[in-house]
């Protein structure tokens, strides 16, 4: 697996909402971490989610929650030019939340996250 971070911005507004973006290249059909944060900072966010793999694409919303022991998600819109590229799920390690991406092809793919994040 070749994983590499390009690119990652945030911006905080009056210790409320954190909003961030970044972006990531890599080469799995493992699932792989595209997006994390902080548990006791932050208890729920709105991700708009781009993958560009070859000459397909995907965007996908989704909306994630936790309580601390359990991370929740639902992707509620998602297109696609072709197939669809990945599914998501979150998980919680180490005190943050983790959103991952399983990609249904090994090949490279860049995916781009814009985030909302709201404190606890």
């Amino acid at each position: 697996m070749s994983v590499g971070v390009t690119t990652v911005t945030s911006l905080n507004i009056d210790s409320v909402a954190n909003f961030d973006t970044n972006s990531i290249t890599f080469s799995s059909s493992s699932p792989t971490q595209i997006y994390s944060f902080s548990a006791s900072q932050y208890r729920s966010a709105r991700l708009q989610i781009q993958i560009t793999q070859g000459t397909d694409y995907q965007t996908s919303d989704i909306l994630l929650i936790h309580n601390g022991t359990t991370a929740n998600l639902v992707e509620y819109a998602s297109i696609s030019t072709n197939d669809y590229l990945g599914t998501f799920d979150a998980v919680i390690s180490g005190g943050d939340i983790s959103l991952q991406v399983l990609m249904g092809s090994s090949s490279s793919a860049t995916v781009k996250v814009v985030s909302q994040t709201i404190t606890s």
